[in-house]
Parts: structure tokens; sequence; C-alpha cells
């Protein structure tokens, strides 16, 4: 079992409380030790969960870190569907630090999950605790109003893939909404025969 790097605990909370849906936008994840001891390793590195499918929309990323509200030098890294920062030393022990970073979401509510770890033990992670009830949730209003589970769907208007350079390739793009499903997409020839 590994030892806490912050005995005590952290807490944490997300704002904006609401976003808008499928649209970049900055958050910041604010990080608070309860107490800390003189024994705490502290942290130099936390990772949020970002919302599925996010890493893969242009500008999601760090935007800025600050520790004790002072701007540090940290470096955001998007490792599958989270991020990593990495803060200078010396690790944090009792400051507060704010993680501001750019990501769309897609569901209501979107949970935003953190975690710290000191990169001397990256194996020993310890996971923030919401401030209060709900405060680590964004919700999208939008996602009830929408229509379709599809949103932003974007299509090539003409395949015709004979090898001859012209329309060889079809692109599709589009964000699911209301549910975790992940799609399946079927491709099909004008003769209804299936391609992919």
């Amino acid at each position: 079992m590994n030892t806490p790097v912050v005995g005590n605990g952290l807490s944490g909370e997300i704002f904006p409380r609401e976003a808008a849906l499928d649209s970049l936008q900055e958050f910041r994840y604010l990080i608070k030790p309860k107490q800390t001891e003189r024994t705490d390793l502290g942290f130099d590195q936390v990772l949020i969960a970002l919302p599925l499918g996010s890493a893969t929309q242009a500008g999601t990323g760090l935007v800025s870190a600050r520790v004790r509200g002072r701007e540090v030098e940290a470096l955001g890294q998007l490792r599958g569907d989270s991020l990593l920062v990495t803060l200078p030393p010396p690790a944090v022990k009792g400051d507060s630090v704010e993680i501001l970073f750019q990501t769309c979401v897609f569901q209501n509510p979107t949970v935003f999950e953190a975690f710290v770890s000191n990169s001397s033990q990256a194996d020993n992670t310890q996971g923030v605790v919401p401030a209060s009830l709900g405060s680590d949730q964004v919700f999208v209003p939008q996602v009830q109003e929408a229509a379709s589970f599809f949103q932003h769907l974007s299509a090539s208007p003409v395949c015709t893939p004979n090898g001859d350079g012209v329309n060889d390739l079809f692109r599709l793009s589009f964000n699911v909404v209301k549910t975790e499903r992940q799609p399946r997409v079927r491709i099909h020839r004008l003769d209804g025969a299936l391609v992919a």
C-alpha cells in the first residue's frame, strides 16, 4: 500500500459549472490540500480526466498553471483522454494549485476527476475529492435540448475509390452526445454492398 503524497487529502472543484455543448471552452480546476503534515511528500503532477474523445479536438490542452496564485512554468501533455500537468519543483504540499485548460464537453453532467502524484513515485497516485457534492461536475443544458445524438456531422460529398487520386478518400467526422456508447459506422456502395 502506498503512502498518500498529501496525508490528509486534497479537495478540488471546477469552474465554470456550466458549458456550451461541443464548444472549446476554458476551465479552471482548483486543488486545495485539506491539511498538511511535515512528512508529506507533496505532488508535482496533476492528471485530469477529460471527456471521452475531447483530446482529439484542436485546442484541447493546458493553458496555464498557478501555485499559490502565481503562474508557474508547467508542462501539459495529452495522454489518451487525460491531461497530465507537470509542475516545476519544489513539490506542492500546502499550497493551492489552479490548472487552466481547454476542452469540449458532450455529456450532461460531465465529471472531471483529478489525481495527483509525485514524479519520484510515479505509481503512487492520489485522488482529489470534490470540495462539495457535485463540485467536480460541469452541466451542459444543450444536451437535453439536442434533437440528435450526432452533432457537427461532416462527410466528403463524393467518394470514387478507383485509384485515380481524385476523391479516393472518404472523410467522416461527428460528435456523439446523450450516450456513452461507442458509435459504429458502416459504409456501403451505391448498389448496397458493404465496403467497410
